[in-house]
């Protein structure tokens, strides 16, 4: 298990207003598994309301995908938590951290990732399935987290806090 120190950058307005994604990491990682660049993204909840939030066995879920289907005993986990989370998960939790792949950048002047210019450069060190991170925000909150790569992730992941916020 390694450790990691990572500095989260306010994400822009068009990021939150579109997707509700409050910070980012400002560098990109290399991970177990990936050769995309991998970025730490935290992303609100709180305008993803459930809309199947207490329904019963026998209801009709209208969330996304599942729209449409009735309520059964495996289909009922749908219908706890306040929230849905950036892939459309019910939760309780306002915020979720998510590890996301993205596109090699390439920019006008001919200069692709790992330049400034491009808004990729990595961090050092390769992050592990169940490292630990120390997250740094902008207003001085440090945030404890471990990361979490399922099986075959591909660079997608997710972390849990640990301390803080």
């Amino acid at each position: 298990m390694t450790h990691h120190l990572i500095v989260m950058d306010a994400a822009s307005e068009y990021k939150f207003n579109s997707y509700g994604i409050t910070h980012e990491s400002r560098n990109v990682f290399h991970t177990t598994k990936s050769y995309a660049p991998t970025r730490l993204v935290v992303w609100s909840n709180v305008k993803r309301v459930n809309p199947d939030m207490g329904k019963q066995l026998g209801d009709t879920l209208e969330t996304g995908d599942r729209r449409g289907n009735i309520v059964t005993d495996y289909s009922i986990r749908y219908t706890h938590g306040k929230f849905l989370d950036p892939q459309n998960e019910p939760t309780d939790e306002v915020t979720s951290i998510l590890l996301s792949p993205e596109s090699s950048a390439i920019t006008s002047n001919g200069t692709n990732t790992g330049t400034v210019a491009s808004g990729q450069v990595y961090a050092p060190g390769r992050l592990h399935d169940n490292d630990d991170a120390t997250l740094i925000y902008p207003n001085g909150t440090v945030v404890g987290v471990v990361l979490h790569f399922p099986p075959h992730h591909n660079g997608h992941g997710y972390a849990t806090i640990t301390s803080g916020m």
